[in-house]
């Protein structure tokens, strides 16, 4: 069902016909869903008899809550199932969402929010703004499909110099073949895991992990979380790795199938890497 700004439905005209006001319709609709998911209350809605609202309703001008539920209603009818679940933020998303959007400011804002759970260096920010204000330029060839795919040449041939030299010293040297650009590790992981998995199957990752990999793996991959507790283990040894066994044994008899295996270096959030020997 879908409401024009008059307010009217385009449900079957065929169904039996019963007037009720546009704010009668809503409680209706919230009251019915003992759900808090968004696909739930599309349909309680779409259940609802034909109705005629009052041809004065203006959405503009109606009580600020009730225009909202409309409209939330509406797009959450527009879009697609599969992405029903992903509408409503996590706790730790909305936190996120809620310490960016008030930042504390020693001049400007001395009333915002100092977050101690994002990981970032904000000491370094200024000393990174300078070097990139003096040594990043802009260049004709980075304006095009070139510049993304396969990626700028200098970034390549810097990043094989910088990851072939010390501290790396990699097992085996990195080639420009093994090298793929995105628009963070967000954008990585999302790929991989809608590349990798069939919906329902799972990830193993360790914990405590960085909250973000399960939005990564849930948000459009429909990945599960298998979470490994490693409470008594040192997290970087060899002899962690029982647990993973166990944890992906365990599945297993449940019928889970696990494809991916994500190891974090340097771990986010405990910051330690991977010693070659738990590696290798």
């Amino acid at each position: 069902m879908v409401f024009s700004q008059k307010g009217r439905s385009n449900h079957n005209p065929d169904q039996k016909k019963k007037t009720l006001g546009v704010k009668e319709t809503c409680v209706a609709v919230l009251r019915r869903s003992s759900r808090s998911d968004p696909l739930s209350r599309i349909t309680s809605l779409e259940r609802q008899p034909y109705r005629t609202a009052p041809t004065t309703f203006d959405p503009h001008k109606t009580k600020p809550h009730l225009a909202e539920e409309l409209t939330t209603l509406q797009i959450h009818i527009m879009l697609s199932r599969r992405v029903q679940d992903t509408l409503v933020a996590t706790p730790m998303m909305e936190a996120i969402r809620r310490a960016l959007g008030n930042p504390y400011d020693p001049k400007t804002n001395q009333k915002g929010i100092i977050s101690l759970g994002i990981a970032e260096n904000t000491p370094m920010y200024p000393e990174l703004a300078e070097f990139l204000e003096e040594n990043m330029h802009i260049t004709p060839n980075l304006l095009g499909y070139g510049g993304v795919i396969p990626g700028p040449p200098g970034l390549t041939s810097g990043l094989l110099s910088f990851l072939n030299a010390p501290p790396f010293h990699p097992v085996r040297p990195v080639e420009d073949k093994h090298l793929y650009f995105t628009a963070g590790c967000t954008a990585l992981l999302d790929q991989i895991f809608w590349t990798l998995c069939d919906e329902g199957e799972a990830v193993l990752i360790s914990m405590p992990m960085y909250g973000g990999f399960a939005n990564d793996m849930h948000g459009r991959g429909k990945c599960k979380l298998l979470g490994v507790n490693l409470k008594g283990f040192d997290v970087f040894s060899a002899e962690a790795i029982v647990r993973y066994e166990e944890e992906l044994l365990s599945a297993e008899k449940k019928g889970i199938k696990t494809r991916i295996l994500v190891l974090c270096t340097p771990h986010n959030p405990l910051g330690q890497y991977y010693s070659p020997c738990s590696l290798i």
